[in-house]
């Protein structure tokens, strides 16, 4: 008997070759405060597409194999990127690395930029305050205590994202 043997699909043959991918299924970013769901949503949304790996920004690949996969993730990220990012800055990014379609830079940017720029200065001051002075019983809550303490715990998180804790002890 004669057996065939099929030559073994390379990663990035897989990837071509694997789930459909829908950029129409990512968030869009129209506004710098939509930041903390949009992050949630495009995390979600880019696991489920097999393109985390871009938003991964100490990930660098170390194979041939692994530097084409690679290559077609950042294609494919900035291309989503291009259409979602509707920020000044967002916009600004994807026009800076046009020439070279590095999504990965353009999230760490973009990222970086979320964190610690002057609005998020101005962000984090504003969070301190509420966090601070946030009362359960002061009738403006008009939730349950339970939804309460979980909204307020995540202004925390918001919080701890802006500042760096070694600043403020």
């Amino acid at each position: 008997p004669t057996t065939s043997t099929k030559p073994k699909a390379s990663p990035l043959d897989n990837f071509k070759r694997g789930i459909k991918r829908d950029p129409s299924l990512f968030p869009v970013l129209k506004d710098q405060k939509q930041w903390d769901q949009w992050l949630v949503d495009l995390r979600a949304q880019a696991r489920a597409q097999a393109v985390e790996i871009v938003l991964d920004t100490n990930y660098v690949p170390s194979t041939t194999d692994e530097l084409d996969l690679f290559d077609e993730k950042q294609k494919y990220m900035f291309a989503v990127f291009n259409k979602i990012l509707q920020t000044d800055k967002g916009k600004s990014l994807v026009r800076h690395h046009s020439d070279d379609y590095d999504a990965q830079t353009v999230f760490q940017d973009l990222y970086d930029h979320a964190l610690r720029s002057t609005q998020a200065s101005i962000e984090a001051s504003d969070l301190l305050k509420y966090i601070t002075g946030a009362k359960l019983g002061s009738g403006e809550w008009r939730g349950t205590t339970q939804a309460f303490i979980i909204h307020w715990q995540n202004q925390v998180r918001k919080y701890e994202q802006l500042v760096d804790i070694k600043d403020v002890m």
